[in-house]
């Protein structure tokens, strides 16, 4: 790839390399051709450098006040390039949460979920990485994990993801005025702002013009109903759970695990 800086004839390449083993001149030269595709194109190597990498796991994420986020709880290969992504995502649950327990919208029991959702997720990423011809065909679904689909709403330059607040949300069909009825008559400490979206939206939600799903703030479905509920228990329970990290999987309601 191009390296840094403004010179277009210099460019960068990597390879991988058993422990101990050098590569000679030549064997840089002929490398640097293949992956160019031009057996006879003039190279001239300004530098070669070396660094290590490893796939490691901290066995907990957490120690009573001591919270481990990012490198400190993972360390990752660069291969599927998912280390920031991991840790980002580490901060992120980990933000949310404590924030809710700070402003006193929920228990510090929340704050057990972070290791039980984010380190199977540390280990997946470390183990994949550490495959070098791994199957990547579930890629795509891991990494979304169940999180709420970005959709643009029709005549506006709003994204789905726009939607959600720092309390919990919640997302109704385009017919769903019903559920604007059932999260005023919820009794929770922390906000739930309630909006509509269009059908489209709905669709890839997998609800019908009357269904919701309450979302959490970092994307993460907390219940999904389908069509209209005429009481407000099952969304009551769901609004809860939600609150100290727990996973509800009723018939009409889906979770995901990561």
């Amino acid at each position: 790839m191009p390296a840094a800086g403004r010179c277009p004839t210099r460019w960068w390449s990597s390879w991988s390399k058993p422990p101990g083993r050098d590569f000679s001149t030549a064997e840089l030269l002929d490398l640097i051709r293949t992956s160019a595709g031009a057996p006879e194109l003039t190279v001239d190597i300004l530098r070669v450098g070396t660094f290590s990498f490893a796939a490691q796991i901290a066995e907990s994420f957490r120690d009573r006040r001591v919270f481990l986020v990012g490198d400190a709880a993972h360390r990752v290969t660069p291969r599927g390039g998912t280390g920031m992504n991991t840790a980002i995502h580490d901060a992120y649950d980990l933000g949310w949460k404590l924030g809710w327990v700070l402003r006193e919208w929920a228990p510090a029991e929340l704050l057990d979920s972070y290791e039980s959702e984010r380190r199977p997720v540390g280990v997946r990423n470390t183990l994949n990485s550490a495959e070098a011809n791994r199957d990547r065909t579930d890629a795509f679904a891991d990494d979304l994990a169940g999180r709420l689909p970005h959709v643009w709403q029709a005549g506006d330059r709003l994204s789905t993801l726009d939607l959600i607040g720092p309390g919990l949300t919640l997302l109704t069909g385009p017919q769903g005025s019903r559920w604007h009825d059932l999260a005023a008559g919820l009794v929770t400490p922390l906000p739930l702002a309630v909006h509509g979206v269009d059908s489209v939206a709905a669709a890839a939600f997998d609800i019908g013009a009357g269904g919701a799903v309450l979302v959490r703030p970092d994307g993460q479905l907390a219940g999904r109903w389908p069509s209209t509920v005429e009481s407000s228990d099952a969304l009551q329970e769901s609004v809860d759970a939600a609150i100290i990290g727990r996973s509800l999987e009723p018939a009409a309601r889906t979770h995901s695990a990561a």
